[in-house]
């Protein structure tokens, strides 16, 4: 109880000091996603920075990671992603992006958070893509089950780094 109580101080006075600086919705996307300080405010400077370099590279992003959240965020058990099930080309196509820019994160300095939100800047036009050819929703539990598996597996990926539903 009394390091979750600090650990809340903590996050208060920066997210407080934070917002003097940057945008208030920048704060509210990171604040909550690491207990690091240092990395909060790597990511909200990352934020600040990076969105100013190209507003509809940027708006793409938020509007992707935001529709990829909505759809998973109210399944419940949603089963493990099975690559062989995929039956159309974006699906095959994104989820091959996806693993390219996993590694290519991975190979990443950690601390190197506009690098790692630029990557993400880059999948955003392959789940846009995506969103455009594929239908989610299909009457085939299996392929539904798999499509939101995907869905969910990227979404995961980028709330790691931010919670870009909480950006306007």
């Amino acid at each position: 109880k009394c390091s979750a109580d600090i650990l809340d101080f903590i996050r208060g006075r920066l997210d407080a000091q934070l917002r003097e600086k940057y945008p208030a919705e920048f704060v509210a996307a990171c604040i909550g996603v690491s207990d690091d300080p240092c990395e909060t405010a790597g990511k909200v400077e990352a934020f600040s920075k990076v969105s100013a370099e190209g507003k509809d590279r940027w708006l793409t992003l938020l509007r992707t990671a935001k529709r990829a959240y909505n759809i998973v965020k109210s399944e419940k058990n949603i089963v493990p992603l099975n690559a062989a099930g995929f039956v159309q080309e974006e699906e095959r196509a994104l989820f091959q992006a996806f693993k390219d820019w996993q590694n290519h994160v991975r190979q990443m300095p950690e601390r190197k958070y506009s690098d790692r939100l630029r990557a993400i800047l880059q999948m955003a036009p392959h789940l846009q893509r995506f969103f455009e050819k594929v239908f989610v929703m299909v009457d085939d539990a299996n392929l539904r089950n798999n499509r939101l598996a995907l869905i969910k597996t990227i979404s995961d990926a980028f709330r790691s780094y931010a919670e870009f539903d909480k950006i306007a």
